[in-house]
């Protein structure tokens, strides 16, 4: 039986390693989104997530927050990216029909059309 947790060793939780994957990192659109993607010397991939007080209230931020960890939490083992991922919330998004579906076809439209492009 495999765990899905989301360990501190999956995150990024230093401001320089967020400036990095900004200014080093290659950029994705989707629809809500915009993921940042940076190739790493780690031994699996990381996740930033990074949301402005311009999108909405902390209650629609940390629901946002929320939903995107559960998409990296579930699919970590299918990530074959050894890569930083950060993932900044468009200013557009519609926060009160976004769902865990929504969120889980965009970010994987997104990995599949990207591949192993960034390597």
């Amino acid at each position: 039986m495999v765990r899905l947790t989301f360990g501190r060793h999956l995150r990024i939780t230093k401001r320089p390693l967020y400036q990095e994957c900004y200014s080093r990192g290659r950029r994705y659109f989707t629809p809500s989104f915009i993921v940042f993607i940076r190739a790493n010397h780690q031994p699996s991939w990381r996740l930033g997530i990074a949301v402005s007080g311009k999108v909405g209230p902390a209650v629609k931020r940390n629901r946002v927050k929320r939903l995107i960890r559960e998409f990296f939490r579930v699919n970590q083992h299918s990530i074959g990216l050894k890569a930083d991922f950060v993932v900044v919330c468009k200013k557009s998004i519609d926060l009160d029909n976004l769902t865990q579906q929504q969120v889980n076809q965009e970010i994987t439209d997104l990995l599949s059309r990207i591949g192993n492009q960034i390597l």
